[in-house]
């Protein structure tokens, strides 16, 4: 068996940025549906089983209340999406450097900040915060950048 062991910190870091990231995913994603619902972007077959009987869809009317509850389903659309955008591969990232990793406290460091910021941002994208929108998406994309010069150095000693 080989002296090489992998430090349980940055396993467990990653491990909780990861289930505390998809209760974060299914909980904007219910967000998405009740919006698109609300401004009646939802396909028929989604609010069919919700909807009262003969109710017509709103997708024609563009009333001052179905506006805001369409910019609200867009909001959502794209907080949605832009989890999609960077979640996976960061969180793919953060799993594959563990062994490899330079420096187990700056991995940890990393991936938890990922976390947060990642909530930061949806949080900051809901309730129209900027320019923390913008500093909280740049800053979880520095700590990925971090885990992959991280990784990198680590391989390095290999």
């Amino acid at each position: 068996m080989s002296g090489y062991s992998i430090d349980t910190a940055p396993l467990v870091a990653t491990l909780i940025t990861t289930i505390v990231l998809y209760f974060k995913f299914v909980i904007c994603s219910w967000k998405q549906d009740l919006a698109a619902k609300a401004a009646g972007l939802a396909p028929k077959e989604n609010t069919s089983g919700f909807a009262k009987k003969n109710e017509e869809t709103k997708f024609s009317q563009v009333g001052d209340k179905e506006k805001s509850d369409k910019e609200r389903a867009q909001r959502w659309n794209r907080i949605v999406s832009n989890d999609l955008e960077q979640i996976p591969l960061a969180l793919f990232i953060g799993w594959a450097s563990i062994p490899a990793a330079h420096d187990p406290v700056a991995h940890t460091v990393f991936i938890s900040a990922f976390g947060v910021l990642r909530i930061l941002h949806t949080l900051s994208f809901v309730y129209e915060l900027q320019p923390y929108r913008s500093y909280t998406w740049m800053l979880a994309i520095v700590c990925v950048l971090g885990m992959i010069i991280n990784t990198f150095i680590g391989c390095a000693y290999l």
